[in-house]
């Protein structure tokens, strides 16, 4: 029998500070969903919440992962909040609200975050471990 994938825990850093951020635990899959949820037609109810749940959790965890990198990016190109929000041509308060995951940019709103500071599309979805906290993954 194949052994049942694993999830993973995430360290989320939003302020850049030590301590400052969230452990985002996701699930896996597989093992979310009961065994007995798999097989019968009858649980299919509760089959398609779960996976609207992991669903949900893999969509929370983009939104935070694309948060904390706009911050560490926008950072590490050397700008303030405002010097970026005026170079993109939005709202200070907008910006703001994009990387602390209360809102989500359009494709290509980070698109031209990403001439601005220098960077790949791609690189907002990378997963970089805090470099004060070791590895920041951690099998479950």
């Amino acid at each position: 029998m194949a052994a049942e994938p694993q999830g993973v825990e995430i360290w989320v850093d939003l302020e850049g500070d030590a301590g400052d951020g969230f452990l985002l635990q996701l699930p896996a899959l597989a093992r979310e969903i009961p065994a007995h949820a798999r097989r019968s037609d009858a649980c299919a109810t509760d089959r398609r919440a779960r996976m609207s749940r992991a669903v949900e959790a893999e969509k929370n965890f983009r939104k935070a992962l694309v948060a904390a990198n706009m911050r560490r990016l926008r950072t590490d190109a050397g700008l303030t909040i405002t010097e970026a929000a005026a170079k993109l041509g939005v709202d200070r308060r907008q910006l703001s609200h994009w990387e602390h995951c209360e809102s989500e940019p359009r494709p290509h709103r980070l698109q031209a975050l990403a001439l601005l500071y220098g960077c790949e599309f791609g690189d907002f979805y990378v997963v970089e471990p805090p470099s004060n906290t070791g590895t920041g993954i951690a099998a479950a």
